[in-house]
């Protein structure tokens, strides 16, 4: 079976067909040769899309989309960086806090 996978999907990409097409009809080839009822794989796929983690992954994609073409991600980063003005790392002060007092070091290189 796995030879006949290679063989198909080597064929198929020398004729010119795209990586996606020769990759799921490779598969199709291989799952009928090897006797699967197609209904069977129908049935599969669509159990297999309704999980919250695969409907979520394009969401998040979407909105972090919208946020680059938008403000919003200015505005966040704006208003991170307002609230955390006394501490001299910025917004990697979020995980690890400055030790050492801003003035402190103000003063130091003074």
């Amino acid at each position: 079976m796995a030879t006949l996978l290679f063989i198909t999907f080597a064929v198929l990409l020398l004729l010119g067909m795209p990586v996606a097409f020769s990759i799921a009809l490779s598969a199709l080839t291989v799952l009928l040769a090897g006797g699967v009822k197609p209904l069977m794989v129908v049935q599969r796929m669509f159990t297999a899309q309704d999980s919250f983690s695969l409907i979520a992954v394009p969401f998040f994609i979407l909105a972090g989309d919208l946020m680059s073409k938008g403000t919003v991600s200015k505005v966040l980063v704006e208003f991170a960086e307002s609230r955390l003005w006394p501490y001299w790392l910025g917004c990697s002060s979020l995980q690890f806090p400055d030790p050492v007092p801003r003035q402190r070091q103000q003063s130091a290189q003074r």
